[in-house]
């Protein structure tokens, strides 16, 4: 008879990942939107020609993407690289991790250089943008995938933008090795300390439905209605005593979506995963399959697997994305030292002050006023002076990466007042010229 699974056991698994004395890896995840090139509403997954699975075709034919999972394609893999696709069709680049921002760099050249060679011939651009500019959810079929069925159902009842987040959004992730559990919980506050002004520094979603939404980052508005238990910057993590196992209590009172049994997915809506580890539920008893399946539905701005996860930021054109890497790996590889100087600069506030810091960070950027007083624009100044200072040291080869976030703070304009602007001036409100300016870049070789 199998043992049952304590929350001992949970946390024994939750830290055995941890990578001690290993050469740290980076992963970018990094999310599209797909726009009809003429209309400028997002791309449906299947039904016509231009369409997600038309996308999909073309990889697999022409350069060697692998579809998985049966029938209907949600997923390709290529050489340990995956393309997923969330709720809304929104594209996700999972790249394989790599121990450089050079490697990062040139496999993110490659792919999107496919991407838009096999978008262009059906009709389809691809955008980085935070948030579909034109269409709303209402407009946007979700894909044929039981797991966003149940979310679907259930997160509305949580939240009133709920379904935003799931069919319209789209963000950038840093994923970051740890090598302790001490270190893995010094890294996650810090992590959760600097989000908002990251979320400042590269808010990219003022559009929504075709209008103005008088925030610099509507998907960041958007994250602080969705799930107060799953979401946001929880105040138990905020604490400068918090712990892995601090982590693992936060999720073990966040409530469940579903667990697997076999090809069917079993509806836990309702009940919290210490719920279910103390009597089960519905006939059903915890696996650790069910834990790692209940952290992968919590969705704070950082989060804790058996890596660190930087999730804040808005999606934004490559060099954007290449920068994020940068700092992040700036200031979470630097050492102790480092970590604490990023702490220090994002302050010591109340979990409160510091949840009305985000929110001006989504709707003001750089303008945003911190509890200190100081703008948020000067302390992700502040932010990118440590970061640099780290790599000149220890990666100074990758110092140049974090050149266009510091552009961005010397403008004192996030990327979304650009985009407003244009939007608003020589674009003359055109879905089509929107969709053509915007759609993804491919970085200049470095």
């Amino acid at each position: 008879m199998r043992e049952p699974i304590t929350r001992s056991c949970l946390l024994q698994h939750f830290s055995r990942g941890f990578r001690p004395h290993r050469t740290p890896l980076i992963g970018l995840e990094y999310e599209l939107l797909g726009l009809l090139a003429e209309s400028g509403r997002a791309a449906p997954y299947d039904g016509q020609e231009a369409s997600i699975v038309s996308v999909f075709d073309l990889l697999c034919r022409n350069y060697g993407w692998h579809p998985q999972g049966g029938e209907p394609v949600l997923e390709l893999q290529r050489e340990g690289t995956r393309i997923t696709l969330e709720p809304g069709s929104q594209f996700e680049l999972s790249l394989r991790p790599h121990s450089t921002l050079a490697g990062v760099d040139r496999e993110l050249r490659e792919i999107l250089g496919e991407v838009r060679e096999v978008s262009g011939q059906v009709g389809l651009r691809f955008v980085p943008l935070g948030m579909q500019p034109l269409s709303t959810p209402e407009q946007i079929r979700i894909i044929p995938k039981e797991r966003y069925r149940i979310m679907t159902r259930y997160l509305p009842t949580r939240g009133s933008m709920a379904l935003w987040m799931m069919r319209a959004t789209a963000g950038m992730q840093i994923n970051l090795d740890v090598d302790s559990a001490d270190q893995a919980a010094r890294a996650l506050r810090a992590a959760l300390s600097i989000s908002s002004p990251i979320v400042a520094l590269l808010a990219n979603s003022p559009l929504a439905g075709g209008e103005a939404t008088g925030w610099m980052s509507r998907r960041g508005l958007t994250w602080t209605d969705t799930d107060p238990d799953r979401c946001g910057l929880p105040a138990a993590l905020l604490d400068p005593a918090a712990t892995v196992e601090s982590y693992l209590d936060w999720a073990l009172d966040a409530g469940m979506f579903f667990v697997v049994r076999g090809d069917h997915l079993c509806d836990m809506t309702g009940v919290s995963f210490r719920e279910y580890l103390g009597g089960g539920r519905s006939g059903l008893t915890p696996t650790i399959a069910d834990w790692e399946t209940h952290l992968t539905t919590l969705f704070p701005e950082a989060r804790l697997k058996s890596y660190l996860e930087l999730r804040c930021a808005d999606s934004n054109q490559p060099e954007l994305a290449l920068a994020f890497a940068a700092l992040a790996v700036g200031l979470f590889y630097g050492g102790p030292a480092t970590l604490a100087e990023a702490q220090a600069v994002a302050g010591e506030w109340s979990a409160e002050q510091r949840q009305a810091f985000h929110l001006d960070c989504s709707r003001l950027g750089l303008a945003a006023l911190a509890p200190s007083g100081r703008s948020a624009g000067e302390i992700a100044g502040e932010l990118i002076e440590v970061a640099a200072g780290s790599l000149e040291a220890h990666r100074p080869e990758e110092r140049a990466f974090l050149e266009p976030l510091a552009a961005i703070v010397r403008s004192g304009r996030p990327p979304a007042a650009d985009v407003l602007d244009r939007w608003q001036g020589r674009w003359e409100q055109s879905p089509a010229t929107l969709a053509r300016e915007l759609e993804v870049r491919i970085p200049s070789p470095r």
